[in-house]
């Protein structure tokens, strides 16, 4: 495999019901996204965060509850 610098490699995570697929692509070879496409992704960004923070404070909500 050849060597390849941080800034080259892009992570893309992937999620279904029950299956997680992380994949790396060659930023390269990626296509040059439309300012809509950028939108979209910057949107999908920002809502896979908040889904994060809210799963966080659930989870954090819960050990309170059942150790209090």
């Amino acid at each position: 495999m050849d060597e390849l610098r941080a800034n080259e490699v892009m992570c893309v995570v992937t999620e279904t019901a029950n299956a997680r697929t992380i994949s790396y692509v060659d930023v390269e070879a990626r296509p040059e996204l439309t300012a809509e496409d950028q939108y979209e992704e910057q949107d999908q960004y920002r809502e896979a965060q908040t889904k994060a923070r809210v799963f966080l404070v659930l989870l954090t909500y819960i050990r309170f509850r059942l150790f209090q």
